[in-house]
């Protein structure tokens, strides 16, 4: 699929080329087709083991085609029948009428979902059946306690290897945290990050999690895979799907006498409510509804969502109602009342709201001008790691914002969201560095740090590499 989304071709593509190292895909005789000449890039397409010739160049060998017209591989008994339509159309004799990659890729995917039973109707006696087998998970700021979560004692469970069930887990602890506290734009890379540290294979770990029996606990991270292409092609239709799952389900809590079953469950539902209304809010279900799924497509949803998920509390959700208001997307704009939903989500413990009430009372929206208030906020959220406070805090200290000048502390604080990424840190660090602005001056250091939020397209910084440059010469 990157190979074809990269208009290469391999040219001799089959199983006896195809290596697994590690968990990762190798391909042997890589590009030879590119470095043949032009007049026998046709025998390059026609030589290979039989089996996997292109059946147009097979009309050309007469012999050979006398004895393989017709013959096709024969079922093996238990196939999924949707298997098979993938591959007898792969066999189609005109070129133009097979899938390519992307729909094969996409099909596959599709059995994957209805082999584990999309709906997901708990039958009541599910909660008394349990042991103590498979996973748990605690949540130390959901108040979730550490006891086991339980699950049906003798599934058709896939892989039940301890390791596993430790590494989902874990993984799902960390898509809690990654979504309760960390950008957008940054949750995805960090959930890569953290399977590629644990030497997981995205694929396998998103199969696995699918056809376990008790996925329908933690079907909001499998649709955030489906979003953001973990393991998979990224597909909004999909992870419309499992978000909608996660949102809409319904169980009788009565039935359960497992605390922090009910408790997953409920942070499950939240979850998948507020990536629901992240989908309206950015827009991408609208190649959803083509296929049927009969939801309409306005703010006013994406904005209802959020209400729904912030009222159980959820900080994130709080956070995006607060958006909404402050940007007046699905509701009148009202920016006072942004201002209080933002505040309940930095009581609850948002990191990122903890920086956004600084930032509120700095410039005075929603709320009356209050440096001291914003500093106060924006220390809170510095101290904790978010960098883009770190960089605000160290604006706090160079301006004296709520505070007294500080410009040592100030580069201190531009170091750290340097250091995390931050491009305003790493532009500032720069700057101080080649004014010797609490710190000694550093002309190469401040062309390493300008250089770094050029690279992250930082208008300023190239704008003071050139006057340097221009110095030095």
């Amino acid at each position: 699929m990157f190979l074809h989304s990269n208009d290469i071709i391999h040219g001799k593509l089959n199983s006896e080329n195809i290596f697994i190292h590690n968990g990762n895909i190798k391909f042997n005789v890589f590009g030879l087709t590119k470095i043949m000449p032009e007049s026998l890039k046709f025998l390059t397409n026609s030589l290979g083991p039989i089996q996997y010739i292109d059946s147009q160049y097979l009309e050309i060998f007469n012999t050979i085609d006398k004895n393989k017209k017709g013959k096709r591989e024969i079922e093996a008994p238990g196939t999924p029948s949707r298997y098979k339509e993938i591959y007898t159309d792969c066999w189609k004799h005109n070129g133009n009428l097979r899938p390519d990659i992307l729909q094969v890729v996409k099909n596959l995917s599709e059995i994957i979902i209805s082999d584990s039973s999309f709906k997901k109707e708990i039958p009541q006696s599910q909660f008394h059946n349990v042991t103590d087998e498979i996973i748990s998970v605690k949540l130390e700021k959901l108040n979730i306690q550490s006891e086991e979560l339980k699950v049906l004692s003798d599934p058709p469970f896939v892989n039940k290897s301890a390791e596993f069930e430790v590494f989902i887990k874990e993984l799902f602890e960390i898509f809690i945290d990654i979504i309760k506290k960390q950008f957008t734009e940054s949750q995805p890379i960090m959930m890569k990050n953290y399977i590629k540290e644990h030497k997981k294979n995205p694929v396998k770990v998103l199969y696995e999690m699918i056809r376990h029996p008790s996925h329908s606990w933690f079907t909001s991270m499998i649709g955030y895979f489906y979003e953001n292409g973990i393991g998979t092609v990224t597909d909004n239709q999909m992870a419309f799907k499992f978000f909608s799952m996660s949102a809409n389900e319904v169980i009788d809590a009565s039935s359960s006498n497992s605390s922090s079953l009910i408790k997953l469950y409920n942070f499950n539902k939240e979850i998948g409510t507020i990536l629901l209304a992240d989908m309206y809010l950015d827009g991408k279900v609208a190649d959803c509804y083509e296929n049927g799924f009969g939801v309409e497509i306005n703010e006013e949803k994406a904005f209802k969502l959020s209400l729904k998920s912030a009222e159980t509390g959820l900080p994130v959700a709080l956070r995006t109602v607060g958006w909404c208001y402050v940007n007046g997307f699905g509701t009148r704009k009202d920016t006072a009342k942004g201002f209080q939903w933002y505040m309940k989500s930095a009581l609850a413990g948002n990191i990122i709201s903890m920086w956004n009430v600084g930032c509120f009372y700095l410039d005075g929206i929603g709320v009356d001008r209050d440096y001291q208030e914003a500093f106060k906020w924006i220390l809170k959220a510095a101290e904790k790691g978010e960098d883009s406070a770190q960089s605000s805090l160290g604006n706090c200290y160079k301006i004296g914002y709520g505070i007294t000048t500080d410009q040592v502390k100030a580069f201190e604080w531009y170091k750290k969201a340097a250091e995390c990424g931050d491009i305003d840190g790493q532009y500032e660090v720069g700057k101080c560095l080649y004014e010797g602005r609490g710190t000694k001056k550093d002309i190469i250091n401040a062309i390493y740090w300008l250089n770094k939020a050029k690279e992250n397209e930082d208008i300023d910084a190239d704008e003071l590499l050139v006057e340097i440059i221009n110095n030095i010469r």
